[in-house]
């Protein structure tokens, strides 16, 4: 085997080694050298080592010229070979079912084969810190990966266009993973940030003057409010979270109807048909119909936040909030309505 394809094998994010066509081992990487040394014999064992290290990296060299059939079926072994590598064998190694995807390699007219061990690893239950901690870590894996596979295109550039388009596949495949560790650690960053905005109450009349001023923040028409007859309960809310709801609701209501302004209404629902429900209208003064099923494409986008880290949807911050929102119409126009639960008496005395 060539330098390049022992480069090839270290940019796989798993364990993968390649064969002749007698089923017999010529190349790994460290991954395969651990899954396969305790599965195959090896001719000739080297005396004890005195460094655990040592005694290691000589297996993994007695590991050379081994019969893969030692540890896998000759079936298993036809099918791997038959199998196009988009489709997944299913072997027994060390007692443990493996998935391994195996591809066609053909160095001076030689044929080798590729074989890839996809078996994921188990994910095991963590608290959020450790879990954001360990995602940070893994994004490293997939970008050396990429790294390696670059450097190694370019200090071989005689390799050839079949060699070549192994690293392109290696480029493209730690991509993807790259991106969705990133997307995790975006969703994992999100719960956290989420879990550390505690609820706090607030009183209904400060509840409806914190909208109508963070509606004013942002948009560029006039805002007004009013409160209905008689005292309306507390409610609960994160207030650095919902702003950014409200002032994204409020955007993409002025734009979507071309109203001249906004009124903000607030009153609490009868307790005996809603179990205490404080209900929030934002009505636009004429302009078009917002149906159900825009705002319902509105509630799966991205609220914007200052940091691209955060990756909360409308829908999870009513979610946060056990909170609803629907459309209704008014003798002033199309109106949206925001229901909150009422803050439970105890915390309403502690306010």
């Amino acid at each position: 085997m060539t330098p390049w394809q022992h480069a090839l094998l270290n940019t796989i994010d798993a364990p993968a080694f390649v064969c002749d066509a007698d089923a017999l081992l010529v190349a790994w990487n460290t991954d395969a050298a651990r899954t396969l040394s305790g599965a195959l014999r090896v001719s000739s064992p080297s005396p004890p080592s005195s460094s655990s290290s040592a005694g290691a990296t000589a297996r993994h060299v007695q590991l050379r010229g081994a019969s893969l059939l030692e540890c896998v079926s000759a079936a298993s072994w036809k099918q791997l070979k038959q199998t196009s590598e988009s489709s997944a064998v299913i072997a027994q190694i060390n007692g443990s079912p493996r998935r391994l995807h195996a591809r066609r390699l053909t160095v001076d007219e030689t044929v080798y084969w590729l074989i890839r061990c996809e078996t994921p690893a188990a994910i095991e239950a963590m608290p959020a810190d450790d879990l954001l901690r360990q995602l940070i870590e893994a994004v490293r894996t997939p970008l050396a990966s990429i790294r390696a596979a670059i450097e190694t295109v370019k200090q071989y550039p005689g390799m050839g266009a079949d060699a070549a388009s192994q690293f392109t596949d290696v480029i493209a495949s730690q991509s993807v993973r790259l991106s969705e560790l990133i997307e995790t650690t975006e969703r994992t960053y999100t719960t956290l940030y989420q879990r550390r905005r505690a609820l706090e109450p607030i009183e209904g009349t400060a509840l409806l003057a914190w909208t109508r001023d963070t509606l004013r923040d942002v948009l560029d028409i006039p805002v007004a409010a009013d409160n209905a007859t008689g005292g309306v309960p507390p409610v609960r809310i994160a207030p650095q979270m919902l702003r950014q709801g409200i002032a994204f609701v409020g955007d993409r209501f002025v734009n979507a109807t071309r109203c001249q302004a906004l009124h903000l209404h607030l009153r609490a629902a009868d307790a005996h048909t809603t179990g205490g429900v404080v209900l929030l209208d934002l009505s636009a003064e004429g302009g078009r119909t917002v149906t159900e099923t825009r705002l319902d494409t509105w509630k799966q986008k991205v609220i914007p936040w200052r940091t691209s880290m955060m990756q909360l949807t409308l829908q999870a911050l009513l979610d946060q909030h056990n909170a609803q929102l629907w459309v209704e119409e008014n003798e002033r126009g199309p109106l949206l309505r925001f229901a909150f639960p009422q803050s439970p008496a105890s915390e309403n005395a502690e306010a």
